[in-house]
């Protein structure tokens, strides 16, 4: 099944996160028998295993047997959190050509802490603790002067952000993020077998980007461990089929680790670290971006802090013979920017 962007070939978006695994996350091959002595046929098979941790069902060609692996094969750099609950939020932005999915997660014993830092920062920068931080806002002038956060100029609200990430890290959290550059991306799919032709507009690449900042996380937990909040988005989008609101396909269905992680319902008690994800979101697409426009080494800074777990969504250029991935120019701003490098 294939779409046309261009004069490059791409797999339909029903299979773009198996891309996104195949770039950012190599897979091995080995041989595996199917033992007699534990009621197998005797066959040796080769495997495809990708890296992570986690449970592979496995289904013998030959005879039948299932089985379930235990793969043990984490990512460099993956280890993010001790293996236990966690709770993470995510929020979504976009800028530029830059779509980007931003979660930050933290220890579910230490989220009341998370929470009562932001709080206490709040008010130590004269914001009412109830007044929430929506980057979008607080970045222009004109519409930061509506808010609680009115007597802080620009600045201010950058060092608060650097202040609150600084203090967050140490709690700890971590941060991970899904992007994609829209020049790398189909505009439009066109009907494949049984799947309907739908464009694909931002909210339908930002709910891929979603999927792909879950996937760091679940390389290293389980389903089971982690609880995860989206920031509501009711835009009906569709990928072919009936439209649904756009928040509802903020989730992770990995297939290959046997993996599907989807969003709680609305905490009735408040979610106030969806603040810091908004905060985290915003800075990603505005560091991430090949614009230049004015503090845009205050985004570069900040993302440099954060230092997230990420997964860029890349694209496929097909011949006759071979089909091979090419990374994202992502891949390219993110090492820049973790080096200290200055912006193109």
């Amino acid at each position: 099944m294939r779409c046309i962007t261009g004069s490059k070939t791409i797999v339909r978006a029903v299979q773009l996160w198996a891309m996104v695994v195949l770039l950012n996350h190599p897979k091995r091959i080995f041989t595996y028998t199917c033992l007699p002595q534990h009621g197998g046929c005797g066959s040796a098979v080769q495997v495809e295993i990708f890296q992570g941790v986690y449970n592979r069902p496995f289904t013998c060609p030959i005879c039948g047997k299932t089985i379930t692996m235990n793969v043990e094969l984490p990512l460099p750099g993956a280890t993010l959190l001790p293996r236990q609950t966690v709770h993470a939020f995510g929020d979504e932005s976009s800028y530029g050509d830059v779509i980007a999915y931003g979660i930050v997660a933290v220890h579910a014993h230490n989220r009341h802490t998370a929470e009562r830092l932001l709080a206490g920062l709040k008010r130590r920068y004269g914001v009412d603790p109830e007044e929430e931080f929506h980057f979008a806002e607080l970045y222009h002038q004109d519409t930061r002067k509506k808010t609680g956060w009115k007597h802080l100029p620009i600045y201010r609200i950058f060092d608060f952000a650097e202040v609150l990430v600084s203090g967050l890290l140490g709690v700890p959290v971590v941060f991970t993020v899904g992007a994609a550059h829209q020049s790398e991306q189909p505009v439009e799919f066109s009907e494949a077998g049984h799947f309907p032709a739908f464009k694909m507009g931002t909210k339908e690449l930002t709910a891929l980007q979603c999927g792909g900042a879950l996937l760091p996380l679940s390389q290293v937990f389980d389903q089971s461990q982690i609880k995860f909040w989206t920031d509501p988005d009711r835009t009906p989008i569709s990928f072919g089929y009936g439209k649904v609101q756009a928040h509802r396909m903020h989730y992770l269905n990995n297939s290959d680790a046997n993996q599907r992680i989807v969003a709680e319902p609305p905490d009735e008690q408040g979610t106030p670290l969806l603040q810091m994800a908004d905060l985290f979101a915003f800075t990603a697409t505005h560091a991430l971006t090949e614009k230049r426009y004015r503090f845009k080494n205050r985004f570069e800074r900040l993302y440099r802090m954060c230092s997230p777990a990420h997964s860029f969504m890349g694209y496929h250029d097909e011949d006759e013979t071979k089909f091979k991935p090419l990374p994202s120019r992502l891949e390219v701003r993110h090492n820049q920017i973790m080096s200290g490098g200055e912006s193109p």
